[in-house]
């Protein structure tokens, strides 16, 4: 039989996900996030590892720990790496989605920015890591 492990965080879905694949002669192991997934892959040996994109990152931030959808996630890793640089709306879209970017108006990012300050400034009014660059995009501000 083939094993495979299943990193899936809706409790729901990787239950059906288990289900179907063992009906396919798969045995799932299920991990609801990385940590576990880490720890199974050191116990166990796999012959597929099955992953949700969509799951849930953590991050430290000022010593606590922010869970940070796939997007928020993206936008965040993209702004660290040019941390310090203004980088425009289309320039993260290019970033974080590639080639399924929809168009240079597309306004989500906006959306994302502003998720991710809720969950990493302390006054995301007045942000402290995420920057707004009136008229040209988005900075994260480098440690001083």
């Amino acid at each position: 039989m083939v094993k495979a492990l299943l990193i899936e965080d809706d409790r729901k879905l990787s239950e059906l996900l288990r289900e179907f694949l063992g009906q396919h002669g798969v045995e799932a192991v299920v991990a609801p996030d990385g940590v576990q997934a880490l720890s199974l892959l050191t116990q166990h040996r796999f012959d597929i590892l099955l992953l949700d994109l969509m799951l849930a990152r953590e991050v430290r931030v000022d010593g606590v720990r922010q869970s940070l959808t796939a997007h928020e996630y993206q936008v965040l890793a993209a702004l660290a790496r040019n941390a310090g640089r203004v980088l425009t709306r289309e320039q993260l879209l290019d970033l974080v989605k590639g080639e399924q970017a929809d168009e240079a108006f597309d306004r989500s990012i906006d959306v994302h920015v502003s998720r991710l300050r809720q969950k990493i400034e302390i006054d995301p009014r007045h942000p402290r890591y995420v920057k707004t660059v009136r008229g040209a995009g988005y900075l994260l501000a480098r440690e001083s």
